[in-house]
């Protein structure tokens, strides 16, 4: 017969101290907002944190309201059941900004991993505090690898005779590591198929582990764990429904269809594509005129991410046709050309057959191939290899600069493209809709207007100072 006293601080347990957060929805932004607004000390932690590790906002303003819910917001026969069975005839609105030197950003628009943080350090904060536990699911998704380090060092460094605890799971083998965790601290879990079932064991519960092993290595090639990858081969399945497949020490490489001849011929072509963007402006038009007001504005996204395909297409050419360049000494070699890494099968191919030019464009075309520029960062990055560090700063200086400014072109540049990759991602991902309310953010035209002028101007600015 178990006791009222064991009962109640099993109770108690499980009820406050056991804080479990899984990769599903959650009300971790509403504590975490709410927390922000009513403790200026959980405010200062949480800004002063996000500034270490270089997003260096001023202030987060949080704002809360209660809202009577209308016909205005549902049908009669709804509102009133949802009154019913809620009891409640309001509706909160939660509003997080973040606050930088030059501009004002809704939460909603920053990164998944600033967006996670947010959510993720009061409750972090109040688990080391008071000693509780907590569960959490896939810790490293939409975090950088340094940051989940940080965070797993301070559960591991904390001081307290509350003794607070963490138990994650995660699919980053990084982490494998028994620098940071005890043998006893890592568990595998294996899927029982047979009995469609998951086993749980720790590596303390395997022999002849040591100290010095590659815990990491010994994973991944199936030591510790079933591999689910392990002695299957996606060519084989491919190959079996018909699908073709590289031959083994052949070149007949899947290449993307990009015209790189000239740097002329690429600039007409991305005049074209943005063209063929312009073009569905009458499109819109018609249908403003029939009133199909929805229709119209899925014109204009649409428009967003072809205009920002373009952009992308552009970028692929020129990189390839700036390495071959840089190649066949045409043009200066950059750090990063010269810094780039070559499969041991391309420079044995060359060393035995140097007669052979083509393991070059092999490599090039299969390093593009792979790349996807969707932020100011990529497109920063793609500049600096094929032109120089400098490059980006240039065309930012021929688009914004400004005597009276305060704001350095570089960061406007970076800005104005930023601003585009974060639409377009949220028409391509989100459906073009708030993940936390589910409405759809507005469009119009002006902002397509916008978004060409910035793309236009950018291309042709690259486009100016490459032919110069």
């Amino acid at each position: 017969m178990i006791s009222l006293l064991r009962f109640s601080k099993t109770f108690r347990f499980f009820k406050e101290e056991l804080i479990v957060h899984g990769i599903g929805p959650d009300n971790w932004f509403e504590y975490s907002a709410e927390q922000i607004r009513t403790n200026s000390g959980m405010k200062q932690i949480l800004v002063v944190f996000m500034q270490k590790i270089g997003i260096p906002i001023k202030d987060i303003q949080v704002k809360i309201e209660n809202r009577q819910l209308t016909t205005q917001d549902m049908p009669l026969e709804l509102l009133n059941k949802v009154q019913m069975l809620t009891g409640m005839g309001s509706l909160q609105t939660i509003e997080v900004k973040f606050v930088y030197k030059d501009y004002i950003l809704n939460i909603n628009e920053e990164s998944q991993g600033t967006q996670k943080l947010f959510k993720l350090l009061c409750p972090f904060i109040d688990v080391l505090v008071n000693g509780k536990v907590l569960f959490y699911d896939e810790l490293e998704a939409s975090l950088h690898p340094a940051l989940v380090d940080e965070l797993i060092h301070t559960f591991k460094n904390w001081k307290s005779e509350k003794n607070p605890q963490l138990i994650f799971s995660s699919h980053d083998t990084s982490l494998l590591d028994l620098d940071l965790f005890r043998r006893d601290q890592i568990w595998f879990a294996e899927r029982n198929p047979g009995l469609c079932t998951t086993e749980y064991y720790s590596l303390v519960e395997l022999k002849n582990v040591r100290k010095d092993d590659n815990i990491k290595k010994g994973y991944i090639n199936g030591r510790y764990s079933t591999i689910p990858l392990k002695g299957s081969s996606l060519i084989e399945v491919l190959g079996k429904l018909g699908l073709s497949s590289r031959n083994e020490n052949s070149r007949n490489m899947l290449v993307p269809d990009m015209h790189v001849s000239k740097l002329d011929e690429m600039y007409e072509q991305f005049c074209k594509n943005v063209e063929t963007v312009k073009e569905k402006f009458h499109i819109a038009e018609q249908l403003d005129n029939v009133h199909e007001e929805k229709a119209v504005k899925d014109i204009y996204r649409s428009q967003i991410v072809f205009l920002e395909s373009a952009l992308d297409y552009y970028m692929h050419c020129l990189g390839i046709y700036a390495m071959v360049q840089m190649y066949n000494n045409h043009w200066d070699k950059t750090r990063g050309y010269s810094d780039l890494k070559v499969p041991i099968d391309k420079v044995m191919d060359a060393v035995m057959h140097p007669e052979n030019t083509g393991w070059i464009d092999a490599v090039i075309v299969s390093y593009h191939a792979s790349k996807t520029y969707m932020s100011a960062k990529e497109i920063k990055g793609q500049l600096s290899l094929i032109v120089g560090k400098d490059f980006f700063d240039k065309i930012a200086n021929e688009m914004f600069y400004d005597k009276e400014s305060r704001v350095k072109p570089a960061d406007k540049l970076a800005r104005a493209l930023t601003d585009l990759f974060e639409r377009r991602n949220k028409i391509a991902h989100q459906a073009d809709r708030n993940h936390q309310t589910g409405d759809l953010y507005d469009i119009n035209r002006q902002d397509v207007e916008n978004a060409i002028g910035v793309v236009e101007t950018f291309v042709t600015t690259v486009h100016k100072l490459l032919t110069e």
